[in-house]
């Protein structure tokens, strides 16, 4: 007997996004410790891709990337903190359509539960993701206002109960996979017994720094623990979305889909507990998606996030605007190959831009003149920079990334106007707190962290001072 919540053929969709999610820290990519036991039993009944990518680093042009179906350069959404209006203008008179509009307009309820509001919202006859708690985040402590996930888990269960029969759409975003990592403290205790008060109750920004500083370079262990626990603690709450649904009868009707926006640096690259940059450790997501009347399967094509979107739509029959998303046949990899051989990134601010393919990763900073190629089939951790050691590699990756530095140039005008100088200082104010973070590490030296890093962050390091002299700061 079918509840009375879907009275529909059309089928409900749940998007879940853990921000900020590794896909290596999740059993059902090979992860050994049990984070995730119940996204790991939805990946058995459900398309695990393999090989699934962001299109950068940040929230917000990432997000936009999935729910349109359109690169970052493409819709113009650059920068997640400091978004101007003329970028938001410039994205609502695109005629760019949005995936919740999209289900809206074909007769869904749409939902979703998140806190970043703006373009964001369109689309949705419910949207809210304000809670209680404060979500510090970066040195200096910024406030934001958000709600764990558990009470977006009990905000989703009400809005459920409470459709009218429709079919629905419900975005739930769980933030608390982001640093600084303070799930309940019963999570973190899974995986180390540490005591150390949440960081989120530190009063001011000095306060906050002091305490985040000391446990990114003498504690990395118990920040492992936090942020392992962090995810346990969203499994936990995607168990209780699971169990409801099939209480309520329409788990069978319901596909679900759990990814993340981008990964996280932990000890990576000489960056801690952070997502800048665009090593594979912070490009390279986890995907699932579970879709009635479709087998569990392993997609190994290079899928990245703009793909979802004509994915979805494809799968319940539902037309969507041209965009530069491709269609994903998830039952034939075969067919999928052709797809995305290469892949582009655009960093935060498009301050870094790389490339991909099965062999090689080309990364360049252009403010700085910084460029890193790796090679993944040697190199698969990016460790050991080889620009200059084949110079037909290099002018080839170099080609390869060419038109992107062009549009990344023009999308930069159009956001900060042709004031080189003004963009560039606004830019050294971004990086620089990486710099500081590299400078801090050489040295509070840690045994997890090898030799081989040390020549990568001093001539890092000694670029900026180079670019930092030539604005004259």
């Amino acid at each position: 007997m079918k509840s009375s919540l879907n009275n529909s053929e059309k089928p409900n969709i749940i998007f879940i996004l853990l921000d900020a999610c590794r896909r290596d820290r999740l059993g059902c990519y090979g992860y050994g410790k049990p984070t995730s036991p119940n996204i790991d039993k939805l990946a058995k009944e459900s398309v695990v891709f393999e090989n699934a990518f962001s299109v950068g680093n940040s929230t917000n042009p990432c997000l936009t990337s999935i729910f349109s179906g359109q690169h970052i350069l493409t819709h113009g959404m650059i920068q997640h903190v400091g978004t101007e209006q003329k970028e938001i203008d410039r994205l609502n008179k695109s005629g760019i359509k949005l995936l919740p509009e999209i289900l809206k307009e074909n007769g869904y309820n749409t939902m979703a539960f998140d806190w970043l509001g703006r373009w964001q919202k369109r689309g949705y006859d419910y949207y809210d993701g304000l809670g209680e708690h404060e979500f510090k985040i970066g040195l200096f402590g910024v406030k934001l206002p958000y709600e764990t996930a558990d009470g977006s888990v009990k905000k989703f269960k009400k809005k459920v109960m409470q459709n009218n029969g429709k079919p629905f759409f419900a975005f739930l975003h769980f933030w608390d996979t982001h640093s600084p990592y303070s799930p309940p403290s019963k999570f973190i205790r899974k995986f180390g017994k540490y005591d150390y008060p949440s960081i989120n109750s530190s009063e001011t920004p000095l306060e906050w720094a002091t305490e985040w500083i000391h446990l990114l370079t003498k504690n990395s262990k118990e920040v492992f623990a936090r942020y392992d626990g962090s995810i346990n603690f969203a499994d936990f709450q995607i168990g209780e979305i699971i169990k409801f649904l099939k209480k309520k009868e329409i788990y069978d009707n319901t596909i679900i889909i759990v990814t993340a926006d981008h990964g996280e640096n932990l000890i990576d690259h000489h960056i801690h507990f952070s997502h800048y940059a665009l090593y594979d450790t912070t490009v390279r997501i986890p995907f699932i998606m579970k879709i009635p009347n479709i087998n569990s399967t392993r997609i190994r094509s290079f899928f990245q996030e703009i793909d979802f979107l004509p994915t979805l739509l494809g799968y319940i029959g539902i037309k969507h605007p041209k965009v530069e998303g491709k269609f994903f046949d998830l039952e034939n990899d075969n067919k999928n190959e052709e797809n995305r051989k290469e892949l582009y990134f655009v960093a935060n601010d498009a301050a870094m831009v790389a490339f991909r393919d099965e062999r090689y990763k080309y990364i360049y900073e252009p403010i700085a003149g910084i460029e890193e190629i790796y090679d993944l089939k040697n190199d698969p951790l990016e460790n050991r920079n080889i620009v200059g050691r084949d110079k037909r590699v290099d002018s080839k990756l170099r080609d390869k990334l060419g038109g992107v530095i062009m549009k990344t140039k023009k999308v930069k005008e159009m956001v900060y106007g042709k004031n080189k100088l003004v963009y560039d200082k606004l830019h050294y104010s971004l990086m620089s707190k990486r710099i500081s973070f590299l400078e801090m590490m050489l040295k509070n030296k840690e045994k997890e962290i090898e030799d081989m890093y040390d020549s990568k962050a001093y001539k890092l390091i000694n670029a900026y001072r180079k670019f930092r002299g030539k604005l004259g700061l």
